[in-house]
């Protein structure tokens, strides 16, 4: 390869190498945050997990999801008694799919199936008990 050759290779990987990392990282797609966004009606689908109480857990409720930057925001209902509080900021995980994991591994996961349809995962600690809703715009 001449001088020149090298030259160019040299510009070109200093030009990318030199990019802030919001420029190199790719980004939500805004129809995805939009079409999460919104009031939507959660149905009990099933858990795997047994209750101390003899209680199972909510069968229907509110979910309201709002966008926050490149990621969306969850506010569950009182109700469900999670240990971290009713306000989960949830990264996206994959397409679609958005989630928030504390300290503890307890996970809450939001997947948008259609304009109108979603699920919402809540697990407990380490990953322990699994409870799934179907969501319908509300």
């Amino acid at each position: 390869m001449d001088r020149r050759s090298w030259s160019t290779v040299a510009t070109t990987i200093l030009a990318f190498v030199a990019l802030p990392a919001s420029a190199q990282t790719p980004s939500v797609p805004d129809s995805e945050l939009a079409q999460g966004t919104g009031h939507w009606v959660a149905y009990w689908v099933s858990f795997q997990v047994s209750f101390q109480s003899g209680e199972g857990p909510a069968p229907s409720f509110g979910v309201d999801v709002k966008r926050v930057g490149n990621q969306l925001q969850a506010t569950l209902p009182p109700e469900l008694a999670l240990a971290a509080g009713t306000t989960y900021l949830l990264d996206r995980a994959s397409a679609g799919v958005f989630r928030h994991t504390d300290a503890a591994g307890r996970v809450v996961e939001f997947s948008i199936r259609s304009s109108h349809g979603a699920s919402l995962v809540v697990t407990g600690r380490g990953g322990d008990g699994r409870f799934t809703w179907q969501l319908t715009r509300g």
